[in-house]
């Protein structure tokens, strides 16, 4: 290149850079207000993002080697005879039948006993078994993916292998039984809980097994297993179940010889899932710094600035709320991201004070923000304040310190959640209050490793002191 083109292409370098500088003080200039934290910054440097690829696997698992267990309940129930004249005398209980235990099977129905004994004086005995099995798949591969994985197909199979069906004469029929397919309510592989049944109540819809004896058995369980992924559901794996006698056991009631009993095995889960995979790094040039002024104080000395974060479920950056219900016009859902966070002037213009009230003392309830334009954030914290005990002059109050009273305003069991462009509304880890572990604190701080990329944030609330849902305020931070 010549000297000519040399100069000339300096001075187009130049008026470029000018132009640039100009962009990037208009574009300063007419950025919202940003909340400053102490958190100190250290020079400019490039950073790295990936691009991200969606992965789509298909996966069948076959239960783990202690995966599979039967697990049996019996009753009994006699009379006593006639004291000294026809005392009944009986040898001691023991169980109708002992199932086999064999690797990747189980056992499942009921065994009824009835003897009516003889006249004059009979020696009645009921005896009833109950008998259930569970499976459970090692879903680690799903669960470990770096992002949140989604399943979009999951299909439960297995095979009835033997049947064992009486009448209520103990003769043998020639049918399959109405056993059904539920969900662990313990987590049998850690506890033993011996002579219990590990189930819960039906699912909803019932998934009933219909096949018959040596047909595959074949059930969508798709929504089962996204709960697992989510942690919406403990990972217990599947209970399978006869018919519930619960209602018909009492006394001397069943009185009849009838059984019906299922061998099951040959269990796989075929489970379609997508996760997102991380590409190269893609290296981003750093950008002039602004410098930053942390909230009440001045521009640190010697240059440099303070890492800023913005609050974007705030009112004065974009936020907008709305909620499942309110009490009046000022307890709405505005109240709760216009930045008070104590409760001051409850009932009074949500703009600048109060918080947002539900119309009724039933659950659940909800509270929504979205984001500036329904806009996409990158989301570190989130910050939660219910309602104090002293309702009329509200304190401050401190993260993890300040509690309330089990009995007054503030939420004892809710959720938060975050909008996923693919799976909905997503629970925020270690943000799930329950009876077994109720809230207390009028603030909650949750902290997210690693961040999330989200438009909106929701509070989902279930119970409180007094049936009612409030929330003071919802905060939303990030860069």
């Amino acid at each position: 290149m010549s000297d000519p083109q040399k100069r000339r292409a300096a001075a187009i370098a130049t008026k470029l850079s000018i132009v640039m500088a100009l962009l990037l003080v208009c574009l300063e200039t007419n950025s919202p207000p940003t909340r400053t934290s102490a958190a100190a910054f250290t020079g400019s440097s490039s950073s790295a993002a990936s691009a991200t690829n969606d992965v789509e696997k298909t996966v069948t698992f076959t239960p783990a080697p202690d995966g599979t267990k039967t697990f049996m309940w019996n009753t009994r129930w006699f009379n006593e005879g006639v004291p000294i004249l026809a005392p009944c005398n009986r040898p001691s209980y023991g169980h109708l039948l002992t199932p086999k235990e064999v690797a990747g099977q189980i056992l499942v129905g009921y065994i009824h006993h009835w003897d009516p004994g003889h006249d004059p004086f009979p020696c009645k005995e009921r005896k009833t078994e109950e008998l259930a099995g569970v499976v459970w798949f090692d879903l680690g591969e799903i669960y470990d993916k770096p992002s949140l994985a989604f399943a979009k197909k999951a299909v439960l199979k297995f095979k009835a292998l033997e049947s064992g069906a009486t009448d209520n004469e103990a003769r043998r029929l020639i049918t399959t039984c109405r056993d059904e397919l539920q969900l662990p309510g313990v987590d049998w592989i850690k506890t033993k809980p011996g002579n219990a049944i590990p189930k819960t109540g039906p699912l909803e819809p019932r998934k009933y097994i219909e096949c018959r004896l040596s047909e595959e058995c074949s059930i969508d369980v798709t929504s089962i297993v996204n709960n697992w992924i989510t942690g919406r559901e403990d990972r217990y794996g599947f209970t399978i179940v006869g018919p519930d006698e619960s209602g018909i056991i009492k006394d001397e009631a069943p009185s009849d010889n009838a059984g019906c009993t299922t061998r099951y095995g040959d269990f796989q889960l075929t489970v379609t899932y997508k996760y997102e995979e991380k590409g190269p790094p893609i290296i981003i040039l750093p950008l002039p710094e602004k410098p930053s002024v942390p909230v009440g104080g001045a521009s640190p000395s010697g240059g440099g600035g303070l890492e800023t974060r913005t609050n974007y479920a705030l009112a004065a950056n974009g936020g907008t709320a709305k909620a499942s219900s309110q009490y009046n016009d000022n307890y709405s859902s505005a109240a709760a991201i216009n930045g008070e966070v104590l409760g001051i002037h409850k009932g009074s213009d949500p703009a600048t004070g109060s918080l947002w009230h539900s119309d009724s003392p039933t659950f659940p309830q909800w509270l929504e923000v979205t984001f500036a334009g329904g806009s996409s954030k990158l989301i570190s914290e989130i910050d939660l304040f219910t309602f104090q005990d002293n309702v009329d002059a509200p304190e401050s109050v401190y993260e993890g310190t300040t509690t309330f009273s089990k009995d007054k305003y503030g939420l004892t069991q809710f959720q938060v959640q975050y909008w996923h462009y693919k799976f909905g509304w997503v629970d925020i880890p270690n943000a799930t209050f329950t009876a077994e572990k109720a809230n207390s604190f009028v603030w909650n701080k949750f902290k997210l490793d690693p961040n999330i990329q989200t438009t909106k944030i929701r509070v989902l609330t279930h119970a409180s002191g007094d049936g009612y849902s409030r929330i003071v305020e919802l905060q939303a931070w990030g860069k």
